[in-house]
């Protein structure tokens, strides 16, 4: 062997077969001892039973394996969730939007034909319920463009949808503080 002619410790790793007929792994260390000139008198070494250790490396690569394919499995139902909810929030997205338009069109309807009768109260009320409607319609287009794909960006989407409806509330209490009650 290669090594033994070097004069460098050794290690390797083979099969031996045990009386009893079952194969075990074993690992062989060794390391020349020398003389005062350098020369090598003899070799020491020993040999380890690793069976278990190769039976535990096995057992961590079957996990490996078992936990890749999880993580495989888990990401596509991830991204089929995804897809379902960006359909169902398109759904809900139109669904709504069909609602506000009716209620936009039915104030300009009301505020055309019975606009002249109703007092300066009357007209700010109506401007209530179409800003607010065409608000609802925005905040509706701004759900539907969040951007999804990277992970800092649904932090920011996230936040943004805790945090947009309170920060419109009070910029209408603001501006007019007898608009909600």
């Amino acid at each position: 062997m290669a090594f033994a002619q070097a004069g460098a410790p050794c290690e390797f790793e083979f099969r031996l077969r045990r009386h009893d007929g079952e194969y075990r792994w074993f690992r062989t260390l060794g390391v020349p001892l020398r003389d005062g000139a350098g020369a090598i008198i003899k070799w020491v070494g020993c040999n380890l039973d690793i069976e278990t250790l190769k039976r535990a490396e096995r057992e961590q690569a079957e996990y490996q394996q078992r936990l890749e394919r999880d993580v495989t499995r888990r990401t596509a139902e991830l991204q089929a969730s995804n897809a379902d909810l960006e359909a169902f929030s398109y759904s809900v997205s139109h669904d709504l939007r069909a609602p506000l338009r009716a209620i936009d069109g039915f104030i300009a309807i009301l505020d055309e034909d019975y606009g002249p009768r109703l007092d300066e109260e009357g007209h700010r009320l109506f401007g209530i319920v179409q800003d607010n409607a065409r608000k609802m319609g925005r905040l509706i287009d701004d759900i539907l463009t969040f951007e999804w794909n990277e992970e800092e960006n649904r932090w920011e989407a996230a936040h943004h949808m805790f945090t947009w409806p309170q920060e419109r509330y009070h910029a209408i209490l603001e501006s007019d503080p007898g608009a909600v009650k």
